[in-house]
């Protein structure tokens, strides 16, 4: 899914990450760690402001935007034993 200004492309994908894609510069996409099963729902705002996620547990995430998801994403897994990471 395109953002409304079409500078990204967001890609939903079946190990729970997000691909974010600039159209700027196409060959240097970067990956968010924001769920642990496959994306099944990818949506944005109008304004662009807000990400929603779902995966195929039913967990869904709604972000502010995707760096700080990320942010947050690797703040809280700090905390948890090296086997619950993915």
């Amino acid at each position: 899914m395109f953002d409304r200004a079409g500078g990204a492309l967001l890609i939903g994908l079946d190990d729970g990450d997000i691909r974010v894609v600039s159209t700027s510069a196409p060959d240097a996409p970067r990956l968010e760690h924001l769920h642990r099963a496959p994306i099944r729902v990818l949506s944005i705002d109008p304004s662009g402001a807000w990400v929603s996620s779902a995966d195929a547990t039913g967990e869904q995430r709604l972000c502010a935007s995707l760096d700080e998801a990320a942010s947050s994403t690797a703040r809280s897994n700090e905390h948890e034993p090296e086997g619950d990471r993915r």
